[in-house]
Order: structure tokens, then C-alpha cells, then sequence
């Protein structure tokens, strides 16, 4: 009899452990920030828009700076911005000019020398 009484109990306690499991991951669930704001998002949509956009001309409105003045900025002429152009267009043409100058003269110049050398004496090769 006390065996039986015992199972009968034990069998209780398991069904309401389960029980209170499932509840508790349904409570965990339900209470869950991200999924609250979801729930709310999903059933009042005009209500977030509306607050969003009052919100943010709030906060525009308060965090607004104050507009500087400059002076204007010049006219460049005609010729000016076509010297300009043509310059941007011919740069790469003009560096690879300048660095081939640049390389024959310092070729010219470290002839006899040795980079490692950093007096100008003959390397000990």
C-alpha cells in the first residue's frame, strides 16, 4: 500500500515538474523583451510610425546647429578649369615621367656606390 501511495506520488510530482517546465518556458517566452516590442510593433504599426517620426523632429529640431555663413567661394575661369582638367588627366602620364627622370639620374649618381654604403665609400663586397 505505501509502495502504491509512493508511485501514485511520485507520478504526481512528475506531471506537475512537466508542467511547470512548460509554464515556465511560456512565461520566459511571453515576457521576453525583444519578442514584446515585436508583438507591439505587429499590432500597432501607425502608433510606432507616428511616435519614430516625432520623435526623431524632436531630436532633430533640439540637436539642430547653427548655420555658419561662409564667404562664397570664388568663380574659376574658363581657362583655369581647363588647366585643371587637362592636369588631372595627364597626371599619370607626368608621374611616370618624373619617376623614370627621377631613377636615370639616381642610377647616374649611385653608379659606383653601394646602398649599404651610407658614406660613400666602396662597398665591402
Amino acid at each position: 500500500m505505501a509502495s502504491r501511495r509512493k508511485s501514485e506520488l511520485v507520478e504526481q510530482l512528475e506531471i506537475a515538474r512537466r508542467d511547470l517546465e512548460e509554464n515556465g518556458v511560456s512565461c520566459a517566452l511571453a515576457l521576453h523583451p525583444g519578442r514584446q516590442i515585436k508583438r507591439s510593433f505587429q499590432a500597432h504599426p501607425i502608433r510606432w510610425f507616428v511616435t519614430t517620426l516625432s520623435l526623431s523632429s524632436f531630436l532633430s529640431i533640439l540637436l539642430r546647429r547653427k548655420v555658419v555663413i561662409k564667404s562664397p567661394r570664388k568663380k574659376t575661369g574658363l581657362v583655369r578649369w581647363l588647366l585643371r582638367l587637362a592636369f588631372s588627366y595627364y597626371r599619370p602620364a607626368f608621374n611616370k615621367i618624373v619617376l623614370e627622370r627621377l631613377k636615370k639620374e639616381l642610377s647616374g649618381r649611385l653608379k659606383n656606390s653601394s646602398l649599404k654604403s651610407m658614406l660613400g665609400t666602396p662597398s665591402q663586397r
